[in-house]
């Protein structure tokens, strides 16, 4: 036994990266992993398929503001990526609708940042489910579900 040269050792590296990502694409497409395996999962192919009738989930997080309106709240207006905000605003709340309230310095670093950039003070940060139904007779929209609500404090006087 000799010892492997270098080439040798970048080829076997190049075949496990390769045997890897294979592997990953066979689990996501018989479904045995989450979709959170991006870019594996995240293809509408492997999506799974709705039938006539069955409800269609879209999630919105909601900001209420001090004068009772309320807005939606996207990665672009919180100045986050699509998986900053994810990670940082939708799983925390998705966090406390479960009752496993977590750190909520991330949802207050978001409303801190939203009242500098927009001049308007958050009350509350709702995750809300916005359900639609295709039905023959068209598009359904059904009752919004709030899943998750954090209140904020009223701002110090200055």
């Amino acid at each position: 036994m000799g010892v492997m040269s270098p080439e040798r050792a970048k080829q076997g590296l190049a075949s496990l990266v390769i045997v890897a990502c294979l592997g990953l694409q066979g689990a996501a497409t018989f479904g045995s992993i989450s979709s959170l395996t991006w870019p594996f999962m995240d293809y509408p192919m492997y999506r799974r398929a709705y039938g006539p009738g069955d409800p269609i989930n879209e999630k919105q997080v909601v900001g209420r503001l001090r004068d009772g309106s309320d807005i939606v709240i996207t990665p672009e207006a919180a100045a986050m990526t699509f998986w900053q905000f994810q990670r940082n605003v939708v799983y925390i709340l998705g966090d406390f609708a479960r009752g496993q309230e977590g750190d909520r310095r991330p949802l207050e670093t978001l409303r801190d940042h939203y009242r500098q950039r927009h001049q308007q003070d958050l009350a509350e940060l709702r995750l809300e489910n916005h359900p639609i139904r295709i039905t023959p007779e068209g598009i359904r929209l059904e009752p919004v579900e709030v899943i998750a609500a954090v209140r904020f404090e009223e701002p110090a006087a200055p």
